[in-house]
């Protein structure tokens, strides 16, 4: 692999100033069948990528990467969807394979949650790699025998990605199925990729520069792990790791927790804690840290569990939810369960929940995971997608910067702010919002300006509008290296007037349909929209009010036919178009 270096001036005080948009395309479903918009099958793209802070869910008809069991993706630092990794073969962005080749042509790179991850080089923007951890099945038991890397190259032009190196392998030894995961190096420049290994208590530990990815150093702590099918991950400051993992690879055999502090300098773990999550029911576990730091999240199956963090040791657990038993209709007369398993940071300040191995539509939402008990308002199967899924990916933190003062803080590196917020409106008082922010690298700092004359300098503050409007509201966040800014307009139920005019962007779709209508209303805060569904007799069939961003509909109960959506803000028609129902 041959790369141009070019000097770039001050180019690691600049890293943390560009945007880190890695993580706002997240992609889900599998088996493309050439007609998605007329099925359950497919690729649903959450995208955090929005002028209001919160996803919303689109359907991408034409990739066709199959993520049966597991996929990766990334997106570029301003958030615009790159490549998608199914395990087998990289799809980029114009829907082509690069070079024609199979990143891990033995089709042994695809079966368990973080069994592959992608990290982009933080020097250069245009590179990025996919470590792959080879899976066997060796008797009973599956283990991965091969860790290896690749590299693929942004071109320019949008003329799509190439695949510089095919595949390198790092390490050849017994490591645990999946687990995969990574955090950034105390310099602030470099990746640690950590691979524990099968049925031992050793950990194996990497590192990926801007030039290169080599392996680093072994360490052995603890008792030796049982270790079945789970998930990994690091706090947001990096401070901690945690892997929730079955006892063995078979069903209902419980599950346990292992806690320990991590060393981003060295690398090194220590002051490891043991704890049982479960004894039975444990079909898969998963774990996430709250964006503060605070709390650990782990699950099991039935049961979502909170672990608050003192004095870096865990606390006793909270029990949080227990399965409600809810089903998610796939099609015909098939349902999928839909029980807990993956955790995963969103870039919104939330934690999303996956039933990891079993087929569902929907996805549990922790809304306030800073908080402590049900107060961390978790939502059972909230989310709705169109398409039928599985699993859900893995990123790690990619804004996390340098710890400053450390044996590593020699790169002259900068923890300058990064500001992200979402807001929230209130579904009872359309003009009241819950303001939440969701910034990055260490912000000491917050100044909001609400667009009529108030301010406040609380993290997540809560305000009320006197009338609608077009409000420019700003927030300022900043520390001792420097401070950025983020300003979103809100349109609070102003369609039209003589000062000022907003179109509202409506996206429909699919159509034609099968089982529900997703109304994505983009960049317009409705104060009373309501949406009717007429049949060609001009007699209602349904009615639903809708909210900004992803308003999902369920079709289920109506017949095949051909029907018209009628969208109406405080009265006036504002969005008409014709739904045909198979």
């Amino acid at each position: 692999m041959k790369f141009i270096y070019i000097i770039l001036f001050s180019v690691c005080s600049l890293i943390n100033v560009q945007s880190q948009k890695w993580d706002y395309n997240w992609l889900f479903g599998y088996f493309y069948d050439g007609l998605p918009q007329d099925g359950n099958w497919g690729i649903d793209n959450l995208n955090f990528n929005t002028k209001d802070g919160n996803p919303v869910v689109n359907n991408k008809s034409t990739i066709q990467n199959d993520f049966d069991y597991y996929g990766s993706m990334i997106s570029d630092r301003e958030g615009r969807f790159l490549f998608s990794y199914d395990g087998t073969f990289v799809e980029d962005y114009i829907g082509r394979i690069p070079n024609n080749k199979a990143v891990c042509p033995d089709d042994d790179c695809r079966f368990f949650p973080q069994s592959t991850l992608i990290l982009p080089n933080l020097i250069f923007d245009s590179i990025y790699y996919i470590f792959n951890l080879h899976d066997e099945r060796i008797g009973n038991e599956w283990v991965c025998n091969v860790f290896s890397y690749s590299s693929l190259h942004e071109l320019p032009n949008e003329t799509g990605i190439r695949l510089d190196l095919a595949k390198k392998d790092l390490s050849k030894k017994l490591f645990q199925v999946g687990d995969a995961s990574s955090c950034r190096h105390a310099n602030g420049r470099d990746w640690w990729i950590i691979a524990p290994g099968f049925n031992n208590n050793i950990y194996y530990f990497f590192i990926l520069t801007d030039k290169l990815a080599y392996f680093s150093h072994t360490q052995a702590i603890g008792e030796k792990r049982i270790d079945g099918p789970g998930f990994c991950c690091f706090s947001p400051n990096g401070e901690y790791y945690a892997m929730a993992t079955k006892r063995d690879s078979g069903y209902d055999t419980g599950a346990l927790l292992y806690f320990q502090h991590f060393d981003r300098s060295t690398g090194m773990f220590s002051n490891q804690q043991v704890f049982e999550i479960d004894t039975s029911m444990s079909v898969s576990a998963g774990c996430a840290f709250s964006p503060d730091n605070q709390i650990l999240y782990v699950c099991s199956n039935h049961y979502l569990y909170q672990y608050p963090l003192q004095n870096g040791k865990l606390n006793n657990r909270i029990e949080i939810a227990m399965y409600d038993g809810f089903e998610s209709h796939l099609f015909g007369i098939n349902y999928g369960v839909t029980t807990f398993g993956q955790l995963q940071n969103g870039p919104d300040g939330r934690i999303y929940l996956n039933s990891d191995q079993v087929q569902t539509k929907h996805l549990h939402v922790i809304n306030e995971p800073n908080k402590i008990g049900l107060a961390c308002d978790f939502q059972q199967h909230s989310l709705p997608l169109k398409s039928v899924k599985i699993t859900m990916p893995y990123f790690p933190n990619y804004r996390l910067g340098p710890i400053d003062g450390s044996i590593s803080d020699s790169l002259g590196i900068n923890n300058m702010p990064y500001c992200w917020w979402r807001y929230q409106q209130d579904t009872l008082d359309h003009r009241h919002f819950k303001f939440t922010d969701a910034s990055a690298y260490e912000v000491e700092e917050w100044y909001w300006d609400f667009g009529d004359g108030i301010t406040s300098r609380d993290t997540s503050p809560l305000h009320t509008y006197s009338k609608n409007g077009v409000y420019d509201v700003c927030l300022i966040v900043k520390n001792k290296n420097g401070a950025d800014t983020l300003c979103r307009t809100l349109y609070i139920g102003v369609v039209s007037n003589s000062d000022q005019n907003k179109n509202i962007d409506f996206q429909l779709f699919p159509n034609p349909c099968t089982s529900f209508l997703i109304i994505n209303v983009n960049d317009y805060l409705p104060s009373k929209m309501l949406m009717t569904i007429y049949d060609i007799q001009g007699k209602e069939v349904l009615h639903k009010r809708l909210y900004q961003g992803s308003n999902v509909i369920d079709l289920e109960l109506m017949n095949a036919g051909v029907y018209i959506v009628e969208i109406k803000e405080r009265g006036i028609v504002v969005k008409g178009e014709k739904l045909v129902k198979m």
